[in-house]
């Protein structure tokens, strides 16, 4: 339970040439851990808690499985790097 209510980022950067620490992101992602309930995440998990929980108070939707899985969202990619095989 703890898991599904957290998510990570995931960067792919390079370092900027000629620097030793300055880096140029190229791409991210958000990794998170979604309940098998077929429901579209919004992008706040505590927004998905409340809405699964009202629909089960309502009965609106059945009562499924629990079991999680990977979910990614967010991509995004530097235009720099687009088109160039990176996402």
């Amino acid at each position: 339970k703890q898991a599904e209510r957290s998510s990570l980022i995931l960067v792919l950067a390079k370092v900027r040439p000629g620097t030793d620490w300055h880096v140029d992101v190229i791409a991210s992602v958000e990794l998170r851990l979604q309940p098998t309930d077929a429901k579209i995440p919004f992008s706040f998990p505590g927004l998905d808690r409340a809405e699964r929980g009202l629909a089960s108070f309502l009965k609106i939707s059945p009562d499924k499985t629990r079991d999680l899985q990977p979910y990614l969202s967010n991509l995004c990619v530097s235009e720099s790097y687009r088109r160039n095989k990176v996402g």
